[in-house]
């Protein structure tokens, strides 16, 4: 019965993880997914034409008949152009921000040992963003320890 019951437990520990593992990655790629700052500009135009010809003729028309009568017809012909023009024009563009960094690079302080803290080790760390949120990276320290990790952003 004891080994059931450390089997179960075993198993619920290992979907906990496994759990816990599937959330962090999840969060990990929303916030990698969030858009970016955004900032928007607005810029107008105003044109504005006015074309004013002025064109004015008198027309002065005089007709004799043949009974003697003179007919007199004045007339003035306006042909004068005004034309006004107001154009208005409003553009509005959206520039995203969203550029993630790709490199990170880290300085290590640690210790070889938790009982002497007075010998510290120093390391550094470099890493690579992969694809998303993900990072792969190598670090190495003083102490003679090398290795490589794999990283997530949230």
């Amino acid at each position: 019965m004891c080994k059931k019951r450390r089997c179960n437990m075993n198993k619920v520990l290992k979907m906990s993880v496994i759990g816990l593992l599937l959330l962090g990655l999840g969060v990990a790629v929303g916030r990698y997914l969030a858009p970016g700052k955004v900032e928007v500009v607005k810029e107008e135009v105003i044109k504005e034409v006015e074309v004013v010809k002025k064109d004015v003729v008198y027309v002065e028309k005089k007709i004799t008949r043949p009974d003697g009568t003179i007919e007199e017809e004045r007339r003035i012909e306006d042909k004068s152009e005004t034309e006004r023009r107001r154009d208005q024009e409003s553009r509005e563009s959206k520039i995203v921000q969203n550029a993630k960094p790709q490199w990170k690079v880290s300085g290590l302080v640690g210790t070889k040992d938790w009982t002497n803290i007075s010998t510290p080790v120093y390391g550094i760390s470099v890493e690579r963003r992969i694809a998303g949120p993900i990072f792969v990276g190598a670090w190495g320290t003083t102490g003679s320890n090398v290795g490589i990790s794999v990283g997530l952003e949230f």
